[in-house]
């Protein structure tokens, strides 16, 4: 989908699309002069050096020491981008906020720190703009940033979900076979499982104040070969380890024995290869989309929209069996499972939704693409990498008008109604959904909700109600610290009189640690009692 349509071809401007990248980023590797054209220091007022830091020093993760002087070079450089094309800067923050929130952020540059510490303000500081597309993506880290950081023995040997701002462990790769499914963790490294989330929240990336999402975020799932995950990555950031040891305890569901257990961190290799041993192998690229015929219901799994991952493989051929299958066989009661599935690609939610509705459904008049800058400026060209080069070309007086002071809004490329499907299921449609539906899922849940194709069961969405941020991107990778931050270029606006908000479920699903333990899935229950009734 371009964002941008016109009468004619003309290949400078086809390249402001929508960007084929999942909300995680495509592990970029610009090839950049960085440290190059620093000349915008000069400029900027660089406050002086302090002394530095010692608190990361003797820590596992730390990095190489990087100087103040750079620091604050890079967050200027940061705060100028944010500024030029950030479609959402103000929004949640007026712009005397986000200028408090930026001199926080820059005073704690006024001492050399090493990488890890710098990480974790850069990653404070964008959290405060509330856009769950806006951060320090570690997935698009360079690869001897990532190595150096988080390249060694520091991986806890448990999964955990949380709910409740409670973890309870659903993967054990310890040594430990007393430690059971659903055991609560109490502490980690001596620190609580309360103040440890009170920390990560500070970093995790959610739309506007739909605070909730957050857990999703930070919960320890993910131990396939491409799989990366914030706890990971900010543990030992908050919390520097002085040693390749975690001390946890733990209480088993239904025991009121807490179990203190202490053994060596694992590399994030032998620990996916133990979890792959003792779990199964991770499902990766199109075996994330399956369908499981059962006696009462088939079941659609859509684990990532992100598809330019899978190989050999065609969504609309897939869509197009798989409802070929469910109306041959007279499913009655279609479920579609998009939990864990963080969005991608737009076009795998239109392509579903043509298989969800006998009747064209509608564009929302509501519904603006809106950008903050019609031209990006050219001095920090060096440092970005993109697929919407047109934005530093300036987008043409035609293609846009004002919308308000702030925003202009792009006249083509917004939403088309989307066409029935031949090939439609006509029954009973469930779709389990949770915090962690954004981007394109989150508007997936959306549609269906305001069309009325289905029951959506489960738990809030993330996103936000009021518009998401995101379609076209500037990848920027910092000159000195060489860390990369995801910048959007435009909002999708669902409306000025839209809620900021989550998506409530039309009904609600409870999870508690009696389910974890006995790996019972409530979502399902739900709809199979939905179903009888």
């Amino acid at each position: 989908m371009t964002l941008i349509k016109t009468a004619c071809t003309i290949i400078l401007f086809v390249t402001f699309t929508f960007s084929l990248l999942s909300d995680f980023g495509s592990l970029l590797q610009p090839d950049l002069n960085f440290g190059a054209n620093k000349d915008f220091s000069k400029s900027w007022g660089l406050m002086s050096p302090a002394p530095k830091t010692g608190d990361y020093q003797n820590s596992i993760v730390k990095g190489k020491l990087l100087s103040a002087v750079d620091l604050q070079e890079d967050a200027l450089l940061l705060k100028k981008v944010m500024l030029d094309v950030h479609p959402d800067i103000y929004r949640y923050n007026t712009e005397k906020e986000f200028e408090a929130h930026f001199q926080t952020f820059f005073t704690k540059l006024s001492q050399d720190m090493t990488e890890a510490e710098f990480m974790k303000h850069v990653a404070q500081f964008t959290e405060k703009v509330r856009c769950g597309h806006t951060y320090l993506n570690p997935w698009n880290m360079k690869e001897e940033i990532r190595d150096r950081l988080f390249g060694g023995n520091i991986y806890l040997p448990f999964g955990f979900v949380i709910d409740d701002r409670r973890l309870y462990i659903t993967k054990n790769a310890s040594n430990n076979n007393d430690i059971m499914t659903g055991a609560e963790i109490i502490s980690i490294n001596g620190f609580s499982a309360s103040s440890i989330l009170d920390s990560l929240y500070t970093v995790a990336k959610v739309d506007g104040s739909n605070v909730q999402a957050k857990d999703k975020l930070l919960e320890l799932t993910a131990f396939g070969e491409r799989d990366y995950n914030f706890f990971d990555f900010y543990f030992p950031l908050f919390f520097p380890m002085q040693e390749e040891i975690f001390e946890v305890t733990v209480q088993n569901y239904g025991s009121d024995e807490i179990i203190r257990h202490r053994q060596p961190a694992l590399s994030r290799t032998e620990r996916m290869k133990i979890m792959t041993s003792t779990y199964g192998p991770v499902p990766t690229g199109k075996e994330t989309w399956s369908l499981d015929m059962q006696e009462e219901m088939a079941i659609l799994k859509l684990g990532t929209f992100a598809t330019w991952r899978f190989e050999n493989f065609d969504a609309a051929q897939f869509y197009d069996s798989v409802f070929t299958m469910v109306n041959q066989n007279g499913v009655e009661n279609l479920v579609i499972d998009i939990r864990g599935n963080g969005g991608g690609l737009s076009e795998n939610r239109y392509l579903l939704l043509s298989h969800l509705s006998e009747e064209p459904i509608p564009c929302s008049e509501n519904r603006k693409e809106l950008v903050v800058t019609t031209q990006a400026d050219s001095s920090y060209r060096n440092y970005v990498q993109t697929r919407d080069e047109i934005i530093f070309e300036g987008l043409p007086e035609t293609y846009t008008r004002p919308y308000n002071s702030r925003f202009s809004e792009l006249l083509e490329g917004g939403c088309e109604p989307i066409q029935p499907s031949g090939n439609h299921f006509s029954g009973k449609l469930y779709i389990l959904g949770n915090q962690s539906n954004v981007s394109s899922t989150f508007s997936l849940l959306n549609t269906i909700q305001k069309e009325n194709l289905g029951t959506y069961v489960g738990q809030p969405s993330g996103g936000n109600r009021e518009g998401i941020n995101g379609g076209s991107y500037l990848f920027l990778y910092l000159p000195n610290s060489q860390f990369e931050i995801d910048i959007p270029l435009k909002f999708t606006s669902y409306g000025e009189d839209a809620e900021d908000g989550y998506l409530p479920p039309d009904v609600w699903v409870e999870i508690d640690q009696k389910d974890i333990a006995f790996q019972k899935d409530p979502y399902i229950e739900k709809v199979k009692s939905l179903i009888k009734h």
